[in-house]
């Protein structure tokens, strides 16, 4: 089963974190323009540069401060939503549970992430790589 969803997680998790850049992030319900999409991309990137946005290890992004600006948590929102819907439809497509999918990507997007960036390790603290 782990080989069935390896090449479909895999595009998906670099899609999702921006590795490809001009990549669209699928058909995805409900999901931006592609313009939208890469404004979304943008600013996802910025954000995790600037260390306001880190990987979590269930695939999701979220805000490294307690107490993110309304413009980050919506974006935070936004990626999540996003990002949700891609791995329900791995999920379903590959018959494996969501959170497998979810803890997959989130392995390969903190080991995409580059020096400086921050992820969120097990226990929930925050951490630059």
């Amino acid at each position: 089963m782990r080989t069935m969803i390896r090449p479909a997680l895999a595009a998906a998790a670099l899609t999702l974190a921006g590795a490809v850049p001009g990549t669209p992030l699928g058909p995805l319900v409900g999901a931006p323009a592609p313009g939208a999409a890469q404004a979304q991309q943008s600013q996802l990137a910025q954000a995790k540069a600037q260390g306001q946005v880190g990987e979590k290890p269930d695939g999701l992004v979220g805000a490294v401060s307690s107490n993110p600006s309304p413009a980050i948590q919506r974006l935070v929102d936004t990626i999540n939503q996003q990002r949700l819907a891609e791995y329900r439809r791995i999920a379903a497509d590959t018959n494996t549970p969501l959170s497998a999918v979810q803890a997959r990507a989130g392995r390969q997007l903190i080991a995409s992430l580059p020096k400086g960036q921050y992820f969120q390790d097990a226990a929930g603290r925050w951490r630059k790589k």
